[in-house]
């Protein structure tokens, strides 16, 4: 019997501690960007001013994050780096500090003795082989299980599908304390969806065990990013003058703001912030996103399809149609294919359609057209193969995929970015 299916509500609302990560690194300044990243996504940030930095924040427990520094400010050209400048270390309470004469490749972290822990148990697994490589791992978290470092390499040794049969024993070798932290929580749930999805499937079926696995950290990221929002909307109203306030309201729209969800956060913020340069340009994306709200008539288009019949909303009028912007290189997109898919097939008949727009360059049309094949998709395809450039992107202020609005039978936008079981949900509202 697995021990970890009785985790209490007490151990879950766990009281939140502070932590301080700061420090130098060489002697740079604005635009270069210290980042917290936290289960990947960007906790926190901070400007460097001839080196120094300060990054705060709060914890349940101590765990693994990762420091990345952009020296131009921003996170995807330090991704598209051959090297990227960056540092894993464990928050703990207490003042931790990271310290480099150049670089984040040659920092020294005090202050936090989990890291050090981490380290030294990198370098012991760094010449092994894989198999003893497990063997190692197994042996460390069998001898700390105290340890939040052994819950990271229970993490590790498991894998992308971990075997119920050899981690939840170790799982459940972990003290309470470890257990019942956030990360312990999550783990401990991921491992009972694994194996109800093991003993529902047939025999050898790995696929419905992964789609349970992709379903669980899908359910997680949405969790954990309400949780987020929550806390930077709090933030925004205790801090209405603070330059960060902007920034939260600008992280809780993402790329492609819903008008009636950000504008009242907007407008709580001090009037120099609304008006000062980038408060400006946030207003001007703003209307351009009011524009294609919730109630609003939908812009009409003309695009073409791989045959170069034209094809324009118009032609949809008395049906609910979804507008889907995506592209063949897309991954979120072609992952959101099987849920268009379904909606497709289930309200088809209800006078439901589709019509994907794809973002993809003239150079990509066999790429689209393929991707098109390998995700059967039977709903109309169109495209004018001039990427983010499309004209009816820039009529619907598409800035980044995958993006959709719902069009009723009048031509008034009704939803938009419906991701998942979201669409079947809302049709199910709308053709019963």
């Amino acid at each position: 019997m697995l021990l970890f299916l009785g985790l209490s509500t007490a151990a879950r609302a766990q009281a939140l501690m502070p932590f301080t990560v700061s420090g130098t690194i060489g002697s740079l300044s604005a635009p270069a960007t210290l980042y917290l990243l936290r289960e990947g996504r960007v906790e926190d940030k901070a400007l460097l001013d001839h080196g120094t930095f300060e990054l705060t924040g709060t914890m349940s427990a101590p765990e693994p994050v990762m420091l990345i520094l952009a020296r131009s400010g921003r996170l995807a050209d330090t991704f598209a780096a051959r090297v990227p400048e960056r540092t894993f270390l464990f928050l703990e309470t207490g003042p931790i500090t990271v310290t480099s004469p150049d670089s984040l490749h040659h920092a020294k972290i005090t202050g936090s003795g989990l890291t050090v822990e981490y380290e030294r148990l990198q370098a012991l697994l760094r010449p092994l082989r894989h198999d003893e490589q497990q063997r190692q791992q197994t042996a460390y978290i069998r001898a700390h299980p105290n340890s939040y470092v052994s819950l990271d390499a229970l993490q590790q040794l498991g894998g992308g599908v971990p075997s119920v049969a050899q981690i939840a024993p170790l799982y459940n070798g972990l003290t309470a304390a470890v257990r019942n932290s956030r990360a312990g929580r999550d783990y401990g749930t991921l491992l009972e969806v694994i194996k109800a999805a093991t003993t529902a499937a047939p025999a050898g079926d790995t696929t419905a065990v992964q789609q349970a696995i992709d379903t669980y950290w899908s359910a997680q990221a949405t969790r954990h990013q309400q949780e987020r929002h929550q806390y930077l909307r709090a933030f925004i109203k205790a801090h209405p003058t603070a330059p960060a306030s902007l920034e939260a309201v600008q992280e809780i729209g993402g790329p492609n703001p819903e008008y009636a969800q950000v504008a009242p956060l907007f407008n709580s913020l001090a009037p120099a912030l609304q008006t000062s340069p980038a408060g400006q340009a946030y207003t001007e994306l703003l209307q351009q996103m009011k524009a294609v709200g919730t109630a609003q008539q939908a812009p009409d288009f003309t695009q073409y399809t791989p045959l170069g019949q034209s094809v324009s909303l118009a032609t949809y009028r008395g049906k609910y149609v979804l507008v889907d912007f995506w592209a063949s290189w897309c991954g979120p997109c072609r992952a959101e294919n099987p849920h268009l898919l379904a909606a497709y097939q289930g309200y088809h008949s209800k006078g439901f359609e589709i019509v994907s727009i794809s973002l993809d360059e003239q150079k990509n049309r066999a790429k689209w057209l393929k991707a098109i094949q390998d995700d059967k998709l039977p709903w109309t395809q169109v495209s004018d193969l001039r990427g983010f450039e499309n004209e009816a992107a820039k009529r619907y202020g598409v800035r980044a995929i995958p993006q959709n609005f719902l069009i009723d039978p009048t031509g008034k936008i009704v939803a938009a970015n419906l991701r998942g079981e979201e669409l079947q949900a809302k049709l199910a509202q709308l053709l019963k």
